[in-house]
């Protein structure tokens, strides 16, 4: 049976609505909450936005289902492990954004937003993506940039990162609006460049 959406009163007050190690929500017309959990399962099938705020100092791994609509899920100074997440404008905020399914596809949207100081995905295990936009926050990050996007993508930011970076459109061509600079590797790699 499918719930409603989960809605949060004290959403900004810094106070869990849910602690757990596990947490799984299927509804139909969205979810905002606070959290402090580990594992993070998220599937709604209708309408409306996914928005999660986790208040712990992480791991969190998630994995969060919104087809066709907003994603926001931000984790309060942990880290953020992504398993399988796909909404059409995706936002992720941690301190650093890693790969929790290997090789499989872990983000599709139509545009991703993210902020992670320490790093997204890392050199030698990317975060595989079919984004059409992806934002990367201009400035620096103390972690690795890794992502390899399936299709075409813009890459329109300026980096600089003391980790590598390395960025890759399957199939596809790899625009870069912006200087990159890293501390030892940089690899571009697309259909065209």
């Amino acid at each position: 049976e499918k719930a409603n959406a989960v809605i949060s009163g004290i959403l900004a007050s810094g106070i869990p609505d849910i602690i757990a190690s596990n947490l799984t929500i299927t509804s139909a017309t969205g979810a905002s909450l606070q959290t402090d959990v580990a594992t993070l399962n998220i599937n709604n099938s209708t309408a409306g936005t996914v928005s999660v705020l986790d208040t712990g100092t992480g791991p969190l791994t998630a994995d969060v289902l919104n087809p066709g609509r907003p994603i926001q899920l931000s984790v309060n100074g942990g880290p953020l492990s992504i398993g399988v997440i796909n909404g059409s404008l995706v936002n992720l905020q941690a301190n650093s954004i890693t790969d929790a399914n290997a090789a499989a596809l872990n983000i599709t949207a139509g545009t991703l937003t993210y902020n992670a100081p320490a790093g997204f995905g890392t050199y030698t295990d990317p975060l595989e993506t079919q984004v059409a936009n992806l934002v990367i926050p201009a400035g620096t990050t103390s972690g690795d940039i890794g992502i390899i996007n399936n299709g075409n993508i813009n890459f329109g930011a300026s980096m600089n990162t003391s980790g590598d970076i390395n960025l890759v459109a399957t199939g596809g061509t790899l625009q870069v609006s912006g200087f990159m600079i890293g501390a030892q590797d940089i690899r571009l790699s697309g259909a065209t460049v």
